[in-house]
């Protein structure tokens, strides 16, 4: 299980890197600060240890790059989701109510990428607690996602421009519901594969004599 990310701010000296999302130490410098007087608002940049690019910051908020607020896509994500994830993170800092928007419909293309072709996404994400793939955890975060991206297409009791800190964690439940319906069970069945043919077939005929009995 992945830790929590922690968001970049002025206010203290480690968090995810803006630019390859990395928890690291950052290296604070001033910038534009010349002559008698500080500049105001005071410009800062912060190094990340880890990949050594640096962010900029005007009055405590990263003003470069704009993907800051979101993490890189789980690898195993399929490529049209991809795409709309990426789309997602480059607007996240000056549009969150666009961001999550975006992540909606990087759910809707993942439930498709499921095996799910209902329109509605409320009745994709019904379809697979039908067929029992779906742990609890997981349909919250689909609903959470359905729900909060609604919100910001259609004005409800959820404003993102005053709460834009909830934007964040929908990037997370993202690359969370991949890894668990694509990644956990590929890696449970490369892990399977490499077992000794007799074991398997053991397997096989267990399963098999089950299914007769049953």
């Amino acid at each position: 299980m992945t830790s929590p990310r922690v968001i970049p701010s002025m206010s203290i000296s480690a968090f995810n890197c803006p630019n390859c999302d990395a928890y690291a130490e950052q290296d604070w410098k001033w910038c534009l600060r010349q002559g008698p007087y500080d500049i105001n608002p005071p410009v800062m940049s912060s190094s990340c240890s880890h990949c050594r690019n640096t962010a900029l910051w005007i009055n405590e908020r990263v003003i470069y790059p704009s993907t800051y607020l979101s993490p890189l896509p789980n690898s195993d994500m399929p490529i049209a989701v991809q795409s709309t994830f990426h789309e997602a993170r480059s607007v996240a800092s000056t549009s969150p109510r666009a961001a999550a928007a975006l992540l909606r419909l990087s759910l809707q293309q993942l439930l498709r990428e499921l095996g799910s072709s209902e329109k509605n996404l409320d009745d994709a994400v019904g379809y697979l607690v039908a067929s029992g793939r779906l742990t609890a955890q997981i349909q919250k975060a689909m609903d959470s996602l359905r729900v909060i991206g609604n919100n910001a297409v259609h004005p409800g009791e959820i404003d993102l421009d005053e709460n834009p800190d909830m934007v964040s964690p929908l990037f997370d439940l993202v690359n969370m519901i991949v890894d668990a319906m694509i990644s956990e069970p590929r890696r449970v069945d490369e892990l399977f594969s490499k077992l000794p043919e007799g074991a398997k077939q053991a397997i096989a005929r267990r399963d098999a004599a089950r299914d007769d009995n049953a």
